[in-house]
């Protein structure tokens, strides 16, 4: 690992809180050993970054139009409750392979 601080020997049984500490203050991971052996990893989290959204004026009324034929269109008017009906039907019948 880059950037990976020393190896921390369990048998001297530093606190968790201390090496919590350690890691964040280092923004480093940090190795457990036991026996010899590296048994785990403290690693630093990484920060949450919000994308922003901007938004122009007009581009998102561009975009709901350009989805509006997406899905294409029925040769007539149907209630969404028809819809929901015929796609509850195709759902059954794909899943249990009747037509």
């Amino acid at each position: 690992m880059a950037h990976e601080s020393a190896p921390v020997d369990m048998s001297n049984a530093p606190s968790l809180p201390e090496l919590v500490e350690e890691v964040r203050r280092t923004k480093r991971p940090l190795a457990i050993r036991a026996d010899g052996k590296v048994v785990a990893e403290i690693v630093p989290a990484q920060p949450v970054v919000k994308q922003a959204r901007h938004v122009r004026a007009g581009k998102k009324d561009a975009s709901i139009a350009a989805l509006a034929g997406a899905a294409g269109t029925l040769r007539q008017p149907m209630l969404w409750q028809e819809m929901r009906e015929i796609a509850w039907e195709d759902h059954i019948a794909e899943k249990f392979g009747q037509s």
